[in-house]
């Protein structure tokens, strides 16, 4: 009988319960089947949740509150704009958390053989890099991660010309979610990414979507 080999697996998520979920399920399914799972969670939205048989938490400290959490959603939502909730979104909910992210997400890769991650947390993806470690991108919505067959969030499908509408929406979106990630890999003396889609958001060895 062959040995399942058995790894060290860090998961690091941030945001509102929708962002927590996928990953508690996806943790209790990793340590059911053996590995040691640690999940690092940056909200206050899960409280009430229980970690899944085998799974340690860690919660990044100075997470905004479930409150706060759901005032900037409401906000969110109200905008008509797909880039200006994205924008919305990082300066408000994000950023200013980055340090905390940044320190969880390098202790975690340190005690990790892979780190799965947020696709919005590239802090977790400079961690992986700088532990010489794999990491994995889960994706919360299928309409953010470049398909031929469907077109990007917010939107119309172009049919065979769907390629021009995730170039727009790559310059759209990397005109505000790139320069953060940006300047992080430029600090840490890593590669400096080119294109939010491919070298930020999406992972080189895998990516995952939580539909």
């Amino acid at each position: 009988m062959t040995q399942r080999l058995m790894a060290k697996i860090g998961l690091q998520t941030w945001g509102t319960t929708g962002d927590v979920q996928p990953f508690l399920a996806l943790a209790g399914a990793l340590a059911a089947r053996g590995h040691a799972v640690e999940l690092s969670v940056a909200t206050a939205s899960d409280a009430a949740l229980e970690a899944p048989s085998g799974v340690t938490i860690t919660r990044v400290p100075g997470a905004p509150s479930a409150a706060q959490m759901a005032e900037l959603v409401q906000r969110t939502i109200a905008l008509s704009s797909p880039l200006a909730q994205g924008r919305l979104m990082l300066h408000e909910g994000l950023l200013p958390h980055v340090p905390a992210l940044l320190d969880a997400a390098q202790s975690l890769a340190r005690r990790s053989d892979l780190l799965v991650r947020h696709h919005f947390l590239y802090m977790a993806q400079a961690a992986a890099r700088q532990a010489n470690i794999p990491e994995v991108s889960v994706f919360l919505t299928p309409d953010l991660l470049p398909t031929r067959a469907h077109p990007p969030t917010g939107m119309p499908s172009l049919g065979p010309l769907q390629s021009v509408a995730w170039w727009m929406m790559a310059r759209g979106a990397g005109s505000i979610f790139l320069p953060p990630a940006r300047t992080l890999a430029a600090q840490l003396g890593q590669p400096v990414p080119e294109h939010l889609m491919r070298d930020v958001w999406a992972s080189s060895t895998r990516n995952l979507i939580a539909v």
